[in-house]
């Protein structure tokens, strides 16, 4: 059986990070990744601390900037 690598402080903060972003946009997982045209595969393992690639993190930057803006 493989063991599950433990995740740095690093990646709880980021899955922190991208949780909230979700919930105080009010969105379920499904509607996360619609609205970012990905997968609910993909929001699951960034919500559980695998690293999104430099592509979507820029995605998730321009996104929370955007929550931001409307929240502010």
């Amino acid at each position: 059986m493989k063991k599950r690598k433990r995740k740095t402080p690093e990646q709880l903060a980021l899955a922190a990070r991208i949780t909230a972003m979700r919930k105080a946009a009010g969105l379920t997982k499904e509607r996360f990744a619609a609205a970012l045209d990905t997968t609910l595969g993909s929001v699951n393992n960034w919500e559980n601390g695998q690293k999104p690639s430099a592509i979507w993190q820029r995605e998730l930057d321009r996104f929370e900037a955007k929550l931001k803006e409307v929240t502010a």
